[in-house]
């Protein structure tokens, strides 16, 4: 059995592929486009090639504003900061938190501010704050 190898590009679907891809911009995006174009162009008829390239040659616009808008979209979050949610008056100022019982990896207990996240970790117990009995299930051995 004999295997055929397929059918590389012709030169003017070659041409007509590098020519639809220039309307991108240049750089790796072009570049992974052009390969993906001219990969699909394998092992097809020479009729087919000249109908695909010619589809992507005419459809090259539209391409660039879809490349265009995904590239702006992710320029916009790089350059747009991260806005973190406000913390309460009473937490920023330290002067009233909301503590709650929480376990870390290792099961011990420490208090974390219920509305800013903030930890206590190094205060000694007998110094906790008085949070009411058994919280979160977490024995009330406090």
């Amino acid at each position: 059995m004999s295997r055929q190898r397929p059918q590389p590009p012709g030169r003017w679907p070659s041409r007509a592929v590098r020519l639809a891809v220039r309307a991108l911009p240049p750089g790796p995006t072009r570049d992974r486009y052009r390969y993906e174009f001219l990969a699909e162009l394998y092992g097809m008829s020479s009729t087919r090639q000249m109908r695909h390239a010619a589809q992507l040659l005419s459809r090259s616009l539209l391409l660039r504003a879809a490349v265009n808008r995904e590239r702006q979209s992710s320029t916009l979050e790089l350059i747009m900061p991260v806005v973190a949610p406000r913390k309460r008056l009473l937490c920023r100022l330290n002067v009233r938190h909301k503590w709650v019982r929480r376990l870390n990896p290792d099961r011990e207990v420490y208090l974390q501010c219920k509305h800013c996240g903030k930890d206590l970790y190094d205060v000694e117990r007998s110094t906790w704050p008085n949070l009411g009995g058994n919280v979160a299930g977490l024995g009330g051995g406090m």
